[in-house]
């Protein structure tokens, strides 16, 4: 007999209504549909313990007692049809609690009871094609879990995940190795009691820091065991399932102890050099004997503040001081006693220079200072302190004093050789007219400072 239609196995028929089963018998085998028959819901259920069938029919009050019997069992359910006497509501209410799949009414006719078994038939078939998929879905997801696993267990980085409550669910060998803690020690303990030794980088706050960041978070924490310390890197990122809801987080972990030592030897030394550096650059700027700003830093200095009047329209004035009658006392008492002059000179001008004023040697007995912010007027009066303290110093063989000569920017000049010229000239006016005295270079216009 040739099949009608193709059910996925064999189809159970209970027969205990012998008017219904006898109808029903007869249409399936005009189908060509092959069943096993039954008399009670008792044998029907035995027989489906024995051997599971996929598709039952059972008629009236019995089929709703076998359903219901059925629904209770473990396992795969099967589909149920039920053969009903009448439309009675009632009868479709308790079927439908029951768990039955669907129902025709008498009379059963060929074409009712084949378009119930097709209906059957489809359904069956989408739940077999659906179950096959799951088993393969579900076949590959544990392959790559298994991958997964190899693959996190193998990585050469110390890595370990934990969840929501901190709680550590996996530690690869690399971990092993790094801190020197069995996995088995660790699974289902919270992170921060399994660095038990007080690392203060991993506490409940940490990890609850690291689930509530919606980027990866990466930070360096210290590891210290049997009296060695060791520098980790840690990237940290939040895993989440499919709503993208935080389930827990992986931390990979790299020693850095080695990186961070060089990298703090390479800051001492960088540290070392830029103060050796430094201490080069202040000698080359230093003149020796008497530690003021030497004459390239003073003209260095004297161009900044050129730039800047071009610039800002900012004043300043240029004292040029000269030490009075200076080759007379290094005659008179040798030269390590002027070279002794020269230091004191030295440090009186340094203890009178206000915090913008850098007195400097110019040359021999020499000394220019740039007075920034100064005027004629201001010029002259801030200059004529430095003559004052000199004038009033506690010197060792006889007194010393100094001539001075000023010169203002836009009005003796405006050029630094224009500026040095015109107190220069200065200065020979206060040796000129007696010493031990301040001199303003005179007012040139534009055509003669030109000239």
């Amino acid at each position: 007999m040739s099949s009608f239609l193709s059910l996925p196995s064999r189809l159970l028929l209970v027969g205990g209504n012998a008017r219904l089963a006898g109808g029903t018998q007869k249409i399936l085998e005009d189908l060509g549909v092959a069943y096993d028959l039954v008399a009670t819901t008792h044998q029907a259920l035995e027989r489906h313990a024995e051997t599971p069938y996929r598709f039952l029919i059972a008629p009236g009050r019995e089929g709703i007692e076998l359903c219901e019997k059925l629904r209770i069992q473990d396992g795969r359910q099967p589909y149920v049809l039920i053969v009903a006497p009448t439309e009675d509501q009632t009868f479709q209410i308790a079927a439908d609690r029951a768990g039955v799949d669907d129902l025709v009414v008498l009379p059963l006719t060929r074409e009712k009871l084949g378009a119930r078994i097709r209906l059957a038939t489809r359904i069956l078939s989408g739940q077999d094609r659906e179950i096959r998929y799951l088993t393969e879905l579900n076949e590959s997801l544990r392959h790559a879990s298994r991958r997964f696993e190899d693959l996190f267990s193998g990585l050469p980085v110390a890595c370990f995940t934990f969840d929501l409550e901190g709680n550590v669910y996996e530690w690869n060998r690399a971990a092993e190795e790094a801190f020197g803690i069995a996995a088995f020690d660790t699974l289902m303990r919270p992170v921060w009691e399994v660095f038990r030794k007080g690392e203060e980088d991993w506490t409940h706050d940490r990890c609850a820091s690291i689930l509530s960041d919606s980027l990866a978070e990466e930070f360096d924490w210290t590891f210290c065991s049997e009296g060695f310390v060791r520098i980790f890197a840690c990237r940290a990122i939040v895993l989440r399932d499919a709503k993208g809801n935080p389930v827990g987080a992986v931390c990979a972990n790299v020693d850095i102890t080695a990186r961070k030592r060089v990298e703090s030897i390479l800051t001492s030394e960088k540290a070392n050099l830029e103060s050796a550096n430094a201490r080069l650059l202040d000698l080359a700027s230093r003149d020796v004997l008497t530690g003021l700003s030497n004459r390239r830093s003073f003209l260095n200095e004297l161009d900044g503040a050129i730039a800047a009047y071009q610039t800002t329209g900012k004043p300043f004035s240029l004292v040029l001081v000269d030490i009075d009658n200076f080759k007379s006392y290094n005659d008179s008492f040798g030269h390590p006693a002027g070279d002794e002059v020269l230091r004191r000179f030295a440090r009186i001008l340094r203890s009178t220079a206000r915090s913008s004023e850098q007195p400097a040697r110019y040359g021999g007995e020499e000394f220019a200072i740039v007075l920034h912010g100064t005027n004629e007027e201001s010029g002259t009066l801030a200059a004529n302190r430095f003559r004052k303290a000199v004038e009033e110093g506690d010197w060792i063989e006889r007194d010393v004093t100094c001539s001075l000569g000023v010169a203002t920017i836009g009005v003796n000049g405006k050029t630094a050789k224009e500026m040095i010229a015109a107190a220069d000239a200065a200065l020979y006016a206060s040796k000129l007219h007696g010493r031990n005295r301040t001199t303003h270079a005179p007012i040139y216009s534009d055509g003669a400072m030109a000239a």
